[in-house]
């Protein structure tokens, strides 16, 4: 549990970030139907940030065992959900 709490929440923004800028990939783009639909890519499709996210670390907090570990991710998955759609709220120009 311990390591899966630490890719939720202010840590877990700024590694998906960090890692996305390492890879040579953008912070955000929009997914493609396919991706939302199926978590696989068009090809070409870039793997931003705002994809990890959707594919994998919105779904951690479901995957936790003790109930210390699930509380805690609570929080942290409110304030990663609460990130990534005022991110792309913004990239939107609708905040």
């Amino acid at each position: 549990d311990a390591d899966k709490l630490d890719v939720l929440g202010a840590i877990g923004v700024a590694r998906t970030i960090g890692y996305a800028v390492q890879a040579g990939q953008p912070i955000y783009t929009e997914p493609s139907e396919q991706f939302l639909a199926e978590g696989v890519k068009e090809p070409g499709e870039p793997h931003s940030s705002y994809h990890e996210y959707l594919f994998k670390l919105r779904k951690v907090k479901d995957r936790l065992f003790t109930k210390s570990a699930q509380q805690i991710a609570a929080a942290r998955d409110a304030f990663l959900t609460e990130f990534y759609e005022q991110l792309q709220a913004e990239i939107k120009a609708e905040r």
